[in-house]
C-alpha cells in the first residue's frame, strides 16, 4: 500500500508539474503574440503621425499662400497675382488617404483531447489488467520475474534491425538498414504493411 501511495504521488506529481510547464509555455505565447501585437500598433501609429504632420504643414503652407494672395490683391499689383496663382496648383491634389488595416486574431480550437494525456502525443497512463481470479479487484500489475517471448518475427532486414515502435499491443513498426519501414502484427508475426522511405 505504501509503494501504491508512493507510486501514485509520484504520477500525480509528475502531472501538476508537466501542467506547470504547458501554462509557462501558454503564458509565454501570449505575451509574444501582444507584444507583436503592440509592435504593429506602434508602427501604423507611427505611419498615421507622420501624414497627420503632413497635412497640417500643407494646410500651413495653404493658409501663408492665401495671406500672400490677400496682400497681392490689396496691392493690385497684377504680376504678384499671377505669380502666387501658379504656385496654388500644387495644392489641387489632396493628400491620399492612409486606411490602416487592423489585424485579425484567429485562436486554434483546443478539443479535449488535445490535453488530454494520450499514447499519440507521447504521454501514456495506463492501468494493469484485471485480475483473472477476481473480475470486481481494483486494477493489479502482475510482475514477471523474468521476460516472456510472446512471438518470434523474421524482419527480413539484411543488415540490423535498428528501431522497433509498438503502434498499439498488437502491431509493431520496424526500420533496419534499408529504406524501408515494416509493420508488423505481433500476434500472427505477419507483415501487415511495408513503406518506402526517403
Amino acid at each position: 500500500m505504501s509503494q501504491l501511495e508512493k507510486g501514485y504521488g509520484e504520477v500525480s506529481t509528475a502531472i501538476t508539474k508537466h501542467g506547470e510547464d504547458w501554462h509557462r509555455q501558454i503564458d509565454k505565447l501570449v505575451q509574444k503574440l501582444k507584444a507583436e501585437v503592440d509592435e504593429m500598433k506602434n508602427t501604423q501609429l507611427q505611419i498615421l503621425q507622420k501624414h497627420l504632420d503632413e497635412i497640417n504643414k500643407t494646410m500651413c503652407d495653404i493658409k501663408e499662400e492665401i495671406d500672400s494672395l490677400d496682400v497681392a490683391v490689396e496691392s493690385n499689383d497684377l504680376s504678384k497675382l499671377f505669380k502666387l496663382a501658379f504656385s496654388v496648383e500644387r495644392y489641387r491634389n489632396l493628400p491620399q488617404k492612409v486606411l490602416p488595416s487592423l489585424p485579425t486574431f484567429t485562436p486554434c480550437k483546443i478539443k479535449g483531447q488535445d490535453l488530454r494525456i494520450s499514447d499519440e502525443h507521447g504521454y501514456s497512463m495506463k492501468t494493469a489488467q484485471k485480475s483473472p481470479e477476481d473480475g470486481s479487484s481494483p486494477p493489479v500489475k502482475q510482475l514477471l520475474d523474468k521476460p516472456e517471448t510472446v512471438t518470434t518475427i523474421d524482419t527480413g532486414y539484411d543488415d540490423y534491425l535498428y528501431n522497433v515502435a509498438c503502434l498499439s499491443d498488437e502491431e509493431i513498426w520496424t526500420s533496419g538498414g534499408d529504406s524501408t519501414m515494416k509493420l508488423y502484427s505481433i500476434n500472427q508475426g505477419s507483415l501487415l504493411k511495408s513503406i518506402t522511405t526517403k
